[in-house]
């Protein structure tokens, strides 16, 4: 059985921790990555175009391009080719600069075309194929390793596991100075969590059981991108790793006494939306996040302990990263 995995992504916004998101789900059981490189990307609307190749933001506020101001675009190509060369044969990159219809000298974010170009091109390249991005990762609070949870499905004549995000605190935060800076030198070892954000499930899906025609589809009245949702053939059964709880509703203790089966560790929450009541964050923040500090009153201290990756940690340790070569993240 061969598992692959696709991610749409910005480089420089994710260099810092990208053999680690590799390392961990080729630990896990995927085969082989199809990476599409959005770089000089104007984003998209959700984030009001705010991307760190041309305003040194990402969507979430955070000035990451401070933190490689000292690596020219060559340098970040550079350091993720070596990355990928170092797993010779587990990744394929692919040049994504979609335009923007209107504008065409503007390259998009273009996530759901993307989708449609991995399945029209590389959707037979493997068995299933799972669709997620680099600030997530695939984790079952059973134990259970991405491949294991997938040979269970086909055992089990399933052709889909959609899976639902916990969120956790960011990649990124501010310092006392207002600078930003890394929160962990590994993402996984991030262990402050929200709870479950049922608004924008995963999917990991057998490819031979997506529909042939019309296969990536927004549901009637809404406008979601394609990777949160997948028309299958009829008669194709799906799984979900957990039940989601109401919409936009976060926990500050861990969601009841079910054990779930798989779901995935969410990277994204910017501190500041807890403990200021004013941050909004645009689109982003008003619609997903702009409760928070009515959920957590007082603040940090109410989000709960999740450290259910803590044990890869040793196996991290173990890695001569790429980066360390040239960003001190000790």
């Amino acid at each position: 059985m061969k598992i692959n995995a696709h991610s749409v992504y910005m480089p420089r916004e994710h260099i810092i921790f990208l053999e680690e998101w590799l390392l961990y789900h080729m630990w896990s059981g995927v085969d082989h990555f199809y990476l599409y490189d959005n770089t000089g990307s104007w984003g998209d609307a959700l984030s009001l175009h705010k991307n760190v190749d041309k305003t040194g933001k990402d969507k979430r506020g955070y000035n990451v391009k401070s933190i490689t101001s000292h690596l020219t675009d060559n340098d970040i190509h550079h350091i993720q080719e070596k990355i990928f060369k170092k797993y010779t044969d587990l990744v394929t990159r692919v040049k994504w600069q979609p335009r923007h219809r209107k504008f065409k000298q503007r390259i998009i974010y273009g996530q759901s075309a993307a989708i449609h170009d991995y399945v029209s091109r590389y959707g037979d390249t493997a068995d299933w194929t799972y669709f997620f991005d680099i600030d997530e990762f695939f984790y079952s609070p059973m134990k259970k390793t991405l491949r294991e949870c997938i040979i269970e499905l086909e055992e089990a004549s399933y052709s889909r596991l959609v899976i639902f995000g916990n969120n956790f605190l960011n990649r990124y935060k501010l310092d006392g100075n207002g600078d930003t800076v890394i929160r962990n030198k590994y993402q996984s070892q991030i262990f402050e969590s929200l709870g479950r954000d049922p608004a924008c499930p995963k999917q990991i899906i057998r490819c031979r059981d997506l529909a042939e025609t019309n296969a990536w589809r927004k549901p009637t009245g809404k406008s979601l991108p394609a990777i949160h949702y997948a028309n299958l053939k009829p008669g194709c059964k799906t799984r979900r790793g957990s039940r989601p709880r109401n919409a936009y509703t976060f926990r500050n203790t861990p969601q009841g006494t079910e054990v779930e089966y798989a779901r995935f560790n969410h990277y994204n929450t910017p501190e500041e939306l807890i403990t200021e009541s004013t941050a909004t964050y645009g689109p982003w923040g008003r619609g997903r996040h702009a409760d928070l500090k009515k959920h957590f009153p007082n603040g940090i201290e109410d989000i709960y302990y999740d450290d259910g990756l803590s044990d890869i940690k040793p196996k991290l340790d173990k890695i001569n990263m790429v980066i360390n070569e040239y960003i001190d993240i000790s």
